[in-house]
């Protein structure tokens, strides 16, 4: 019996964290768990939505380190203006950046900020969406040396 509610209660943990995934029909993830300096890291944006949703018109794609128990902004893309929204429709998009030495040694996850049910054409801020929502992929480094040493 208690054999049971254990495995019942790792399925629910299990369940749970799959929807954490999920972020309103959208799923984030990088290709590779580890690069080295000059790869390419490849963020695969999977909409299983119905309808398109909308990314940013800049900086599209964001990146975070981990750095003293929570995660930090980390600048991949200077931008002068917001730019028109990107409507990416259901499927699958691909979405890549650079590795730089600069980002390597960290803990990184990948995201995006995307809105959806959007009405007019411009950016993002101004495209009156119904909801927006962010989701993150899971967590990969960059590593120190181009051999793929630490």
């Amino acid at each position: 019996m208690r054999l049971r509610l254990l495995i019942l209660v790792g399925g629910l943990v299990c369940a749970g964290s799959a929807v954490a995934q999920d972020a309103d029909g959208v799923t984030v993830e990088t290709s590779r768990g580890l690069y080295v300096p000059g790869d390419t890291v490849e963020v695969i944006v999977t909409n299983a939505r119905k309808d398109a949703v909308w990314l940013a018109g800049c900086a599209a794609l964001q990146l975070q380190a981990f750095e003293a128990e929570k995660y930090a902004a980390v600048p991949l893309e200077k931008c002068v203006a917001e730019g028109d929204a990107v409507k990416v429709e259901p499927g699958t998009h691909v979405l890549s950046f650079t590795a730089e030495s600069a980002h390597s040694g960290n803990i990184l996850r990948a995201g995006v900020a995307f809105g959806w049910g959007c009405t007019q054409a411009g950016p993002l801020s101004a495209a009156r969406c119904q909801d927006f929502a962010s989701q993150w992929s899971r967590n990969f480094r960059i590593s120190r040396k181009a051999d793929g040493g630490q």
